[in-house]
């Protein structure tokens, strides 16, 4: 700073941004309802001793380990059959034959958003009901970018790099190639009343916020894929993780009897002790990104750029702009600065296709 002149620097950082971490109310509600859900995953062969829920503050709710444990423990089990992935949806008898053609811009998540509201349409008939019907499975609108007023997607829009306008149209146009191909075509199937848009956009904006990447187990040269699970959605995200996630193939019992059916299980990257929060790295993105996907902006948000402004003692307009107090502030935040590396993460694969969007592309 030179002498003689009045320095300030600003703060800049989107309204959107502290709306996304108001914290909910209905947080101990989701809370309370996690002992069942973990009853029922233990049920269904998991294993749930090393976790429990937490209010996490603004966070909402998170998982913490429940007592001691070593780097490498296992902290979590979920059977595989529990999770929902594209490659379930097309397993299923009822669902795949339909969507054999399907080859949607978002890419696995267009599917699971499929699988998601087939299961909400089967209803209590539904394996997953114990977990889709649960308290700790509600989201609020403003938890999800892709259900936000259309102010505040234009607010996003002009503040970030991340590909909210292609997200919103390559969404509309995976929407309207199943309503055209799959949905009006066979009515009994997938009703309206469930598949409409409103109800798909709500299904996508929940698989971005609450998949996890789970890296094939033993399967060379296979990407992490994203995954929807009981109890590991919970995980928030963190920079540097304390927990990691892996695939577990069937494991044959004594004699060829008995054994395990494959699992995704959380293991503990560091010596933990009761209390401490289990969390995973979401994916290697900028903050717009992870705002877009997850929504949410981790705060206090460090400051990565300072804008410096000088003004000379002789300025004519000196003692006006000293009144005013127009340079005083603190630092200007940028919101599309890559987060730190986080080597266990990465976008899904394949990756999602986005359309060119038009001059102007309609919400």
């Amino acid at each position: 700073d030179k002498p003689g002149q009045m320095v300030g620097i600003f703060l800049l950082l989107p309204s959107f941004a502290y709306a996304a971490l108001t914290s909910c109310p209905a947080t101990a509600t989701r809370v309370a309802a996690v002992p069942p859900l973990a009853e029922w995953v233990a049920s269904q062969g998991g294993d749930v001793s090393v976790v429990q829920a937490a209010d996490a503050a603004q966070l909402g709710v998170g998982l913490v380990a429940a007592r001691a444990v070593r780097r490498g423990d296992r902290l979590l089990s979920v059977p595989e059959e529990l999770a929902i992935t594209a490659e379930s949806a097309l397993r299923f008898e009822l669902l795949g034959a339909y969507l054999v053609e399907f080859e949607p811009y978002l890419a696995d998540y267009s599917f699971i958003a499929v699988a998601l509201l087939n299961e909400e349409r089967l209803g209590e008939q539904s394996i997953l009901a114990p977990w889709l019907s649960s308290a700790c499975w509600q989201v609020e609108q403003h938890d999800l970018p892709l259900l936000w007023p259309l102010d505040d997607q234009a607010e996003l829009e002009q503040s970030t790099a991340a590909p909210c306008v292609e997200r919103r149209l390559a969404a509309q146009a995976d929407y309207e190639w199943l309503r055209e191909n799959v949905f009006e075509a066979s009515p009994m199937v997938f009703p309206e009343s469930v598949f409409s848009e409103a109800s798909f956009l709500r299904a996508l904006g929940l698989a971005f916020s609450r998949c996890v990447f789970v890296p094939a187990g033993g399967r060379q040269g296979e990407p992490a894929r994203p995954a929807l699970l009981p109890l590991v959605e919970l995980c928030n995200h963190a920079d540097s993780p304390s927990a990691s996630l892996h695939a577990r193939g069937p494991q044959a019992g004594l004699f060829g009897r008995g054994g395990e059916g494959g699992a995704v299980e959380l293991t503990a990257q560091a010596d933990l002790s009761a209390g401490d929060a289990l969390t995973l790295c979401y994916a290697e993105a900028t903050r717009g990104e992870l705002l877009l996907d997850y929504g949410f902006v981790a705060e206090p948000v460090p400051p990565e750029a300072s804008l410096r402004f000088g003004v000379a003692d002789d300025d004519p307009n000196y003692d006006e702009k000293a009144r005013a107090g127009a340079l005083s502030g603190t630092t200007c935040h940028i919101a599309d600065t890559p987060a730190r590396h986080c080597p266990r993460a990465g976008r899904p694969n394949p990756q999602p296709r986005l359309p060119n969007p038009s001059p102007n592309p309609q919400p």
